[in-house]
């Protein structure tokens, strides 16, 4: 069904797709078909025609995988989309009997809109060195059935080297592109941005590692159909780093992991007319345990957790513990697990506000394809801010699975 506000009439949403294929994993194409339609009968009220209206759409796409050679590599996701918004709009008429005929087999009338979306990368991979160039551009208005929610509007143009160094444990990964919208120039201003970041995998041996990470996104306005004015013109630059170093101890059978994470990250408005309310910084720092027994199917896991949030008008901080456990039984076929966390949460100085989380789980495999599973989670808040109330909540997750082999998917 489609999603609406209360009150609002909706119509009941169906949607059919087929997707067929050609090659083996490295070389292949897919050709992918959706038809989605609304019933116009099963609205609420017939008459009303302000709030929704029976909307019909067909997608096709294409996948392509292509590797060339050794070294080389071809990607590219494509699809128009045929989108008739009101299905009783005025109907389009033409002299050509085969494009009539292409009016009607595709529901064209004059509520249509027709939209492309298209994401491509071009790359070149050696044993140290790869270097890919990415390509990606959605029409204004693009929409399917077939998605809840797409950013639209957008082009983008991306270049991504990687590198691999000391016979392979030091591998870099960087990126750089730059992104703008208003692609029919009908906006009343163009918003640019500037993408940069960049990893660095380090593992000298078995037992230590680190990973690391940098980002800077910058984004802008610039004048479009309307003068842009100083004082609300969009200019901010987000920055972030991330160090997570690593241990791993321990026999083949009984293993040990020690995991610290530092992450930093703030925003920076230039805008000296809105950097008050906007401007914001985090840090957060995170340290766990882990023992897992890979023979007898067990793991424990313990964590702590230091989180604040700063802005002009806010302050909010998070510390707290968790502990988790999982087994499984029966040759893997029955698992359990079950996690809790204690966090104590400050607002502003205001203290003694704390929140108790837990989550359990089980499943069962049965009869090879088969699995049964059921999901517990509850909160529990208890707030000193009168802005914040207290809250309990419980959720229960009851799901059934079947699973395909192989050999089944097409």
């Amino acid at each position: 069904s489609v999603l609406i506000l209360p009150g609002e009439s909706a119509y009941d949403r169906y949607a059919l797709s087929i997707k067929m294929g050609v090659g083996k994993p490295t070389n292949f194409v897919d050709f992918i078909y959706l038809k989605g339609w609304d019933n116009p009968s099963a609205i609420l009220n017939a008459e009303d025609t302000s709030t929704a209206r029976p909307a019909v759409n067909t997608v096709l796409g294409v996948t392509i995988h292509q590797q060339l050679g050794k070294h080389f590599l071809l990607k590219m996701n494509t699809a128009g989309s045929i989108y008739t918004n009101d299905i009783y709009s005025a109907s389009a008429e033409v002299n050509d009997n085969t494009v009539q005929q292409l009016i009607n087999t595709f529901n064209v009338n004059t509520s249509t809109q027709f939209h492309y979306a298209v994401d491509a990368s071009f790359g070149y991979v050696s044993p140290l060195f790869g270097l890919s160039a990415m390509y990606k551009r959605i029409s204004p208005d693009y929409k399917s059935m077939g998605i809840y929610f797409i950013t639209n509007d957008i082009e983008q143009y991306t270049l991504a080297p990687s590198f691999k160094l000391w016979k392979r444990k030091v591998q870099i990964n960087g990126s750089i592109g730059f992104e703008h919208d208003n692609l029919a120039s009908n906006r009343s201003y163009q918003t640019e941005r500037l993408i940069g970041s960049a990893s660095l995998n380090f593992n000298p041996n078995p037992v230590f590692g680190l990973t690391g990470s940098f980002y800077n996104y910058s984004v802008g306005q610039i004048q479009g159909i309307r003068q842009l004015n100083d004082t609300i013109r969009l200019a901010q630059v987000n920055r972030g780093i991330t160090i997570t170093p690593r241990l791993t101890l321990g026999k083949d059978k009984l293993r040990h992991m020690i995991l610290l994470t530092y992450d930093i990250r703030n925003l920076d408005d230039q805008n000296i007319y809105t950097e008050t309310y906007t401007e914001y910084r985090t840090a957060t720092q995170f340290l766990s345990y882990a023992i897992a027994h890979t023979t007898q199917g067990w793991s424990v896991s313990m964590s702590l957790n230091n989180n604040k949030i700063s802005s002009e008008l806010i302050d909010t901080g998070y510390k707290g513990v968790s502990a988790g456990a999982t087994k499984s039984f029966l040759k893997g076929n029955l698992n359990a697990g079950f996690n809790a966390g204690y966090n104590i949460i400050s607002q502003n100085e205001i203290t003694g506000n704390n929140l108790i989380n837990y989550n359990t789980n089980i499943s069962y495999r049965f009869f090879k394809n088969h699995v049964f599973s059921v999901y517990g989670y509850s909160n529990i808040y208890n707030s000193k801010i009168i802005t914040s109330p207290s809250y309990t909540d419980y959720t229960l997750r009851i799901q059934y699975q079947y699973l395909f082999s192989k050999k089944s998917i097409i």
